[in-house]
């Protein structure tokens, strides 16, 4: 389980980091055509709108299973056991869980504009819808490592 966590974070890592290097790449190309060359690229502003979605969406999910997402930490205002806090971590991993996944169904929601294309590029809207999908998917598995740990922890079986 750990060996596909790991592989798993392996590949977001991967991919956030091409898209990132992609998108300066894209960015620093429409710099230097419009302000020295005083032409315009058609489409590089909208792939770098996609590919920073991209690597947002994967960069949470990299957040989540580093234990470092946006949360509410209550163990600096409540003095808790050690059990206790790891029920507390159960709840708000649960919880977020939760949260994601009403997202994803919002996001399947809106399946019938995937087949939309993109002004500039003209692609399909589904790269870009599919990348928040993915990426919602992925933190939502992290969540369930997350859990798992965090019940092997409470069985004692570390």
């Amino acid at each position: 389980m750990i060996r596909l966590e790991n592989w798993l974070t392996k590949c977001e890592e991967v991919l956030m980091t091409v898209a990132t290097i992609i998108m300066v790449l894209m960015v620093f190309i429409q710099i230097i055509c419009r302000y020295v060359l005083e032409i315009s690229l058609q489409g590089t502003e909208e792939l770098a709108r996609y590919l920073m979605i991209t690597g947002t969406f994967l960069g949470a999910a990299i957040a989540v299973k580093a234990g470092v997402h946006i949360q509410v930490e209550l163990r600096h205002l409540f003095r808790l056991t050690t059990e206790t806090m790891r029920v507390w971590d159960m709840i708000v991993n649960v919880v977020a869980m939760a949260a994601l996944c009403l997202m994803c169904y919002y996001v399947y929601l809106a399946l019938p504009t995937w087949s939309d294309r993109s002004t500039a590029l003209n692609i399909p809207m589904v790269f870009p819808m599919g990348a928040v999908f993915t990426g919602i998917l992925l933190m939502i598995i992290h969540y369930i490592f997350l859990i798992y740990r965090n019940v092997e922890k409470m069985l004692g079986k570390e």
